[in-house]
């Protein structure tokens, strides 16, 4: 069922795709002007590559947060005007903690968990949606996106994702604080452009989802914004799920659960997420490998791809990377051991990004 390599197509053409930017003189280290700014903590960028953005959460005066800007010219990336939250609702908002870009780079969101919304203390959070006009390269607001908490502590913004064409955004929101007693459940929200954006629409699981198992902890969303992924983890049972929804008409509907049911606290599967046409990638990056020849390691991660079919994901193949293994102490090999494969994933087409989270 595991290899080290499936869907050799796809695995090659990511590694082609990197071998050749590695070798490219395009070189660009960006390098936070403030200390302890978390530059680095977001980033994305346009299908062409022209253009990316890099959220710094806690940079600025008071953790405002801000989003630096790249443009690639030539051979080099330029940096532009940050982008900025509102000033009047700045203070702590840790603007940039999430962002994402359309894939022609003239839309992009940003999470601000952190924004207090004119309340001192406690933390509503909020999202920004800034368009980019292409002709001058000059970005603007074009909405601030906010949601009445049924609490102090909403975090609304802690991840945020774009469909492809720009069109469709999808937000989570993690509360921090229920009573004493309760808690309150995560949520997962979805806006749409048809002209303008309409009103902000909750993902309603076909089951309820319990309070405590962080339901939008990771979320993807496809191209056309027709299908939306979405992690929760059952704190009983230990069992990891990946929530499918499907749009029909304007409404989108819970079609499928993806359930991992090991019974690991530390599983993570659907940590993350990507989706495109028929197909969805689920990284796991807790999970621990028996490799073949050399014995098991642990949390050295893997990539799950499932793709559609009749209106069903299917598993198709997992895999692990091929890693440099050499004599440990502890473990007799090392290389593998807390690897974290598959803590990031990215999918265009037939190319694959990997992101190994411990390595």
């Amino acid at each position: 069922m595991r290899s080290h390599v499936a869907w050799p197509g796809l695995v090659a053409s990511s590694v082609l795709t990197l071998a050749a930017t590695a070798q490219c003189p395009v070189e660009t280290e960006i390098v936070g002007l403030q200390a302890f700014a978390e530059y680095g903590s977001s980033v994305a960028m346009s299908a062409s590559g022209h253009l990316a953005i890099v959220g710094g959460p806690s940079a600025a005066i008071d953790q405002q947060g801000l989003v630096r800007v790249y443009e690639r010219i030539g051979e080099r990336f330029v940096e532009h005007e940050p982008l900025a939250p509102i000033p009047a609702f700045g203070f702590s908002a840790t603007f940039g903690r999430s962002v994402d870009l359309s894939d022609d780079g003239n839309t992009a969101v940003v999470g601000a968990p952190g924004d207090l919304d004119g309340v001192p203390g406690f933390r509503k959070g909020s999202v920004y949606v800034f368009e980019r006009d292409s002709s001058t390269g000059v970005w603007s607001k074009t909405i601030r996106i906010t949601q009445d908490p049924p609490t102090t502590e909403y975090s609304f913004g802690t991840r945020v994702a774009i469909s492809g064409d720009g069109d469709t955004i999808v937000i989570a929101q993690s509360n921090d604080i229920g009573s004493e007693f309760d808690g309150l459940p995560d949520n997962v929200y979805v806006i749409t452009r048809d002209g303008g954006w309409a009103d902000l629409t909750p993902l309603a699981p076909a089951a309820p989802v319990d309070p405590f198992d962080q339901f939008g902890e990771a979320i993807a969303v496809s191209e056309d914004g027709a299908t939306i992924v979405t992690r929760s983890f059952d704190h009983d049972t230990f069992a990891a799920r990946v929530h499918v929804f499907e749009r029909d008409g304007s409404s989108y509907s819970e079609t499928q659960i993806i359930e991992h049911a090991v019974g690991d606290i530390f599983d993570g599967f659907g940590r993350a997420l990507a989706v495109t046409g028929d197909t969805l990638v689920i990284g796991d990056n807790g999970i621990d490998i028996d490799v073949p020849d050399l014995g098991p390691f642990p949390n050295v991660g893997l990539v799950n791809i499932y793709t559609r079919g009749d209106g069903r994901w299917s598993f198709v193949e997992s895999f692990y990377p091929l890693a440099e293994v050499v004599p440990d102490s502890t473990f007799g090999f090392s290389g593998y051991i807390d690897l974290g494969f598959g803590g990031s994933v990215a999918l265009r087409g037939d190319e694959l990004l990997v992101g190994s989270t411990s390595h």
